[in-house]
């Protein structure tokens, strides 16, 4: 069976070898709490999604990381992120033909007043230009600034701003005309046969799953505006482990995303391998290693934890610490996160906001960890 695991603990027995004792919360009620004793556990958890608001990660993957961290175990580029434009009704990337249909940009403020921010500030041809680079320069680099990432900037400061941004499938861009065009957009539009009136006939010649995929999560892009933000994708850092992908704590292990094995610079689609190759070698390792299952456990009956609004530090995560990095904003949100870990108090297994005092935890502790690899 497979289970939620929600809190762990590492103890060290008489003989100095440390044992391994996790808390796992079955099902949704409250009290519902199983304690495994192991010699060895593999954490695959995927990336430490949780710690951002604004995230592309599917709504069912928080990841787990402050596990391990509280547990011992060190990080490695823990600062190392991959970020891209996304939407949120859907969280779904948008790269590719997403980009090369060459949609409106479109800002609308509290008012709902709108306005086409990327032609005024790029011009409408570099606009243009830009817009369709998205589709193969999706992940924002601060190596392609000045260029296309520099969309990713103009988008962020209308969100900072109080603006919400879309993309908009019916209207094409201001200034939009065949010979406006790069010579490699216009070429590629050509060849895929969509250099046609609109950015939703466009994306239909190039990719019509695409549209049916939001139309399938009630998302018309030939009718609804589409709402974007740069978001969390993909850590490239991690938990460190070794060849065996063991952790410096004897007998965890760490797998898939949420390892460090992917290099500052990896893209995000190395964590299938990784998590294929990284799973099998740690079972294998587990297998021959040698170690038993020690007598000494921890209590499961409370557990310290924090208090305090989750969202709250989400939001203050992507707004300071996410592809735009301020270093007083992250120095001040690192103070926040310390001080609310310091003033964790017993937490009964019974108590109905149990589990989301441990998610809270476990957010807290991993961003006191990236953020620290950040400001370092």
């Amino acid at each position: 069976a497979f289970y939620k695991i929600r809190n762990l603990c590492v103890v060290t027995g008489e003989d100095g070898v440390a044992a391994l004792d996790v808390l796992v919360l079955r099902g949704e009620q409250a009290g519902s709490v199983m304690r495994v004793r192991c010699a060895n556990l593999i954490l695959a958890t995927g990336g430490p999604a949780h710690i951002y608001r604004d995230r592309v990660y599917p709504e069912s993957q928080h990841g787990m990381s402050g596990l391990a961290f509280a547990a011992g175990a060190a990080g490695a580029n823990l600062d190392c992120w991959q970020y891209g434009l996304a939407s949120v009704a859907f969280r779904w990337n948008l790269s590719g033909s997403y980009q090369q249909a060459l949609p409106r940009y479109v800002s609308v403020d509290r008012q709902g007043t709108e306005r086409e921010f990327l032609s005024d500030a790029l011009g409408q041809e570099r606009a243009l230009e830009m817009t369709f680079l998205k589709g193969y320069q999706w992940p924002y680099d601060d190596g392609r600034v000045p260029g296309s990432s520099e969309v990713d900037i103009l988008v962020k400061r209308e969100t900072d701003a109080g603006r919400t941004v879309f993309l908009d499938y019916r209207h094409n861009p201001r200034g939009y005309a065949p010979d406006r065009l790069s010579a490699e957009a216009r070429d590629y539009l050509l060849r895929c046969g969509a250099l046609l009136d609109t950015p939703i006939e466009r994306l239909r010649a190039m990719n019509q799953p695409a549209i049916a995929l939001y139309r399938d999560h009630g998302i018309d892009l030939a009718r609804d505006l589409l709402e974007i933000r740069v978001c969390a994708q993909h850590h490239n850092g991690g938990i460190a482990v070794d060849a065996d992908w063991q952790t410096c704590v004897p007998g965890l292990y760490v797998c898939g995303e949420a390892a460090g094995t992917f290099g500052r610079r990896g893209p995000g689609g190395t964590a299938l391998n990784a998590a294929q190759v990284g799973s099998m070698r740690a079972a294998e390792h587990a297998r021959r290693n040698g170690r038993q299952v020690r007598e000494t456990a921890l209590p499961v009956t409370s557990v310290r934890l924090p208090a305090g609004d989750v969202a709250a530090f989400q939001g203050e995560m992507t707004r300071v610490a996410g592809f735009l990095r301020d270093r007083a904003g992250m120095e001040r949100l690192m103070r926040a996160v310390e001080q609310t870990l310091g003033e964790s108090t017993e937490a009964d297994a019974s108590a109905p906001d149990f589990r989301e005092r441990l998610l809270l935890r476990d957010v807290l502790v991993t961003q006191r960890e990236v953020l620290s690899a950040m400001l370092y």
